[in-house]
């Protein structure tokens, strides 16, 4: 928030009842008291020396005597609440100007420059200037209205924006107040400008002037360092004023003045004696000149400023400054009084709450891969941009005990930021892909405020292979272990030495390729511990290429049909299904050692096939027969004789028939694999009542939604809105007598 000495005399009025109705007195309050202060004014005479409507031209044109830059024009759209049909819009994204004719303030003592404006949402409020010239347009050296201060707080409504001209503008003969856009917005985005009037005021010699407050109303942030309230003096007695006292009083206890400052004009303290008395609700000031010093006639931009501090409140709260007792004693020995009177006499404080802003980054945590009994850290940054308290973190936990967080709390002072250490500790029963949300509580909005964390670990129980997974693949290794084909590296054979379980006997043989191929096939370890959920690494994979398809007998059996262009030593694939079932047979696929297991936990028929003596089988299509319906599938990997993975297509499944919707009429989610910042994941042909439920590899619903008429769209992200995490999902769609499911994989 802009310092009020750092501003000249805004008013502004909302002309739309769209504003709250309890700050509503204090516009009209507002507006009477600059009226009044116009009144008080010794007025000799006022003249409007510039009055611009724009409807006398035909949109774009420039009035007479306008210099409108390109993004400037006239416009007919958005009519203003006064004159109505024209007015001067700017688009938002143009760094350029709009100047108006030559004016002239000679003579002039007192000068006004108001107009009607508006801005769209898009609009930033900071994208508009005004400045002025003494030089007829050459240069335009002085500031009328900075950034931030020209434009309404509120967008879409016109209000009335009024400034009394600096000084330095007054006597001039050629003024031009040029109105500059900034280009900081969209070019989507527009300001307007109506009823654009500059009105000047002549008086006479004698004795008088007003004291005001220079600005109508502002805002003080709670426990923020202070808010500036700068005062006016507008002087007309040829002698000069050598003292003035005054009070400002207020109303709430919140409130309290810390200190007077000077402004420029009384800033030499051997000239000028400032001195000010603090009760609870007043403040009574006396400014006096040593010895002849005095103020020539003339107008003193923030003669002094108060300087308040506000406590702390829990909801807004407005209060009215009063300036009262004004008395001024003229630089003459008789020490005549300077009738010098109360002008703007009120002024509106709103005291708002203190804000605390939360911002982590970020938003998506990749601690990478881990060993085993080994640790790695990732850094998350909170940062507490444009608050104007402290953000107090009083707690940060995650939702995986596998992550934990240093510190666990923290203090984030304004526009400061703060790290925390995420630390990653996969364990021998718990690796794999490990996700969790990292959780802040806070004292900002929107708390609780979520982060995601991922890590990968490596290594564990099974894990023969190293890549953070128990699959088939640790099957091949074992066997080749088994079979003395391979040495193993120490971490190796403690990951593959499963008999007696779970510690092993420090040897490997059948036994311990038994227990791995029994826990690969039923998904979880004797002991219940879960495997990690499977991944296949991309680097990994061959130049071979599998296909899986999925048949119906139509006679309550299912055929799932697996070919390969190059030999192969096992396959592992993991099908979603709604039927307990184990009970599958390979059709074709001699050598082969078939394992099948269902787990319930997910809802998933899980085969395995491996050739035990560690030969391969040759190029060819494999057919097995399934006695449950089951989706296309979750996981699908195959293994080639130089223990890498071949290719598998299994993204698109060939579906299965029903009577609601035949095979033809309903495909399978695309694209895929899915950009999640890309066009939509898309089903087309979606049948009536149906809902969709997107779930993670963890089992996890991440989104729950009914398709639209005809079609389902996902744009990647959950049920709060977020992106997800690249990786695995599985799309399942529901009516009364239907029950799909497609693996979908989201990459970025």
């Amino acid at each position: 928030m802009p310092h009020f000495d750092d501003l000249p005399i805004i008013r502004r009025f909302a002309l739309s009842s769209r504003l709250p109705s309890t700050r509503r007195p204090a516009r009209l309050v507002t507006t009477f008291l600059v009226l009044s202060f116009l009144v008080a004014l010794p007025v000799q005479g006022q003249t409007a020396v510039l009055a611009e409507n724009f409807d006398a031209v035909t949109p774009p044109a420039a009035p007479a005597g306008w210099v409108l830059d390109t993004g400037w024009e006239t416009s007919s759209g958005s009519s203003s609440t006064g004159s109505g049909l024209n007015n001067l819009a700017h688009s938002g994204s143009q760094a350029t100007s709009a100047r108006t004719p030559v004016f002239d303030l000679a003579g002039a003592t007192f000068a006004t420059l108001s107009y009607l404006a508006r801005r769209t949402g898009s609009y930033d409020v900071t994208n508009l200037r005004v400045a002025a010239s003494t030089d007829g347009g050459a240069t335009f050296p002085i500031t009328v209205f900075g950034a931030g201060a020209a434009l309404p707080s509120a967008s879409s409504t016109y209000e009335l924006i009024s400034v009394a001209l600096p000084s330095s503008l007054l006597g001039s003969p050629d003024v031009v107040v040029r109105f500059e856009g900034q280009g900081i917005s969209a070019s989507s985005s527009n300001a307007r400008l109506d009823d654009v009037t500059v009105e000047m005021y002549t008086s006479d010699d004698a004795a008088g002037g007003t004291l005001g407050f220079q600005s109508a109303s502002g805002e003080a942030v709670a426990e923020d360092d202070s808010v500036l309230v700068p005062l006016r003096l507008d002087f007309t007695a040829p002698s000069g004023l050598q003292g003035i006292q005054f009070r400002v009083g207020w109303t709430i206890d919140s409130l309290s003045i810390a200190d007077v400052l000077r402004g420029p004009a009384v800033a030499d303290e051997g000239t000028w004696t400032v001195s000010y008395e603090a009760g609870p609700h007043s403040v009574d000031v006396v400014l006096l000149g040593e010895g002849v010093s005095s103020l020539p006639a003339g107008t003193y931009d923030s003669l002094l400023t108060m300087r308040f501090t506000a406590g702390a409140v829990e909801t807004e709260i407005v209060d009215v400054l009063a300036l009262s007792d004004v008395l001024g004693a003229l630089a003459i020995p008789e020490g005549s009084d300077a009738n010098v009177q109360a002008g703007s006499a009120a002024h509106t404080l709103t005291i708002v709450p203190g804000t605390a802003v939360f911002l982590a980054l970020p938003e998506v945590v990749d601690v990478g891969w881990v060993d085993v009994d080994d640790v790695d850290s990732a850094v998350v940054t909170v940062y507490n941009p444009g608050g104007t308290k402290e953000l107090l973190v009083t707690s940060v936990t995650s939702t995986n005990p596998l992550f934990s967080v240093n510190p666990d709390s923290g203090l984030v002072a304004p526009d400061d930021s703060l790290q925390f250490a995420v630390t990653f500790a996969p364990a021998d029963t718990a690796f794999g892909i490990q996700e969790a949300d990292l959780v802040f509580e806070h004292n900002g909005s929107e708390s609780p405020s979520t982060i995601s964390i991922q890590g990968k670990g490596r290594g564990g129980r099974g894990d023969a292979e190293g890549d953070g997974s128990v699959d088939v693949l640790d099957i091949v290794h074992a066997i080749d272990f088994v079979l003395a084909r391979i040495s193993p590296e120490p971490a190796q054979a403690s990951a593959a030495d499963l008999f007696p379980f779970p510690a092993g006997d420090g040897t490997l043989d059948v036994r311990d390729l038994t227990v791995l191929s029994q826990a690969v096939a039923r998904g979880q370890w004797p002991d219940g511990f879960p495997l990690p959920i499977e991944s296949v690494p991309v680097a990994k994979v061959s130049s071979g290429v599998a296909h899986v398809t999925l048949q119906s007998t139509g006679v309550g059996e299912y055929v799932l049909e697996l070919q390969h262009d190059v030999p192969i030593r096992a396959f592992q694939l993991i099908l979603p299904t709604a039927e307990r079932t184990s009970a599958t047979s390979l059709k074709h696929g001699d050598g082969f050692t078939l394992r099948t297991g269902y787990d319930a936990e997910r809802g998933e028929l899980r085969i395995v096939g491996f050739v035990a003596n560690g030969g391969a089988i040759e190029a060819g299509v494999r057919r097995l027969a399934v006695s449950a319906r089951v989706g296309s599938p979750r996981y699908a990997t195959v293994i080639g004789t130089d223990l890498d993975r071949i290719a598998v297509d299994a993204h698109v499944p060939t579906l299965l028939e029903s009577e609601e919707v035949p095979d033809d009429e309903m495909g399978g989610p695309y694209p895929n694999p899915y950009p999640s910042s890309g066009a939509p994941l898309r089903i087309e042909r979606v049948p009536p009542d149906a809902h969709v439920s997107i779930f993670d590899v963890l089992g996890r619903e991440v989104l729950h939604r009914e398709a639209e008429s005809g079609y389902f769209e996902w744009d990647g992200r959950d049920a709060a809105g977020r992106v997800v995490a690249p990786g695995l999902y599985v799309a399942r769609l529901r009516t009364a007598s239907l029950d799909r499911t497609w693996t979908v994989v989201v990459v970025r």
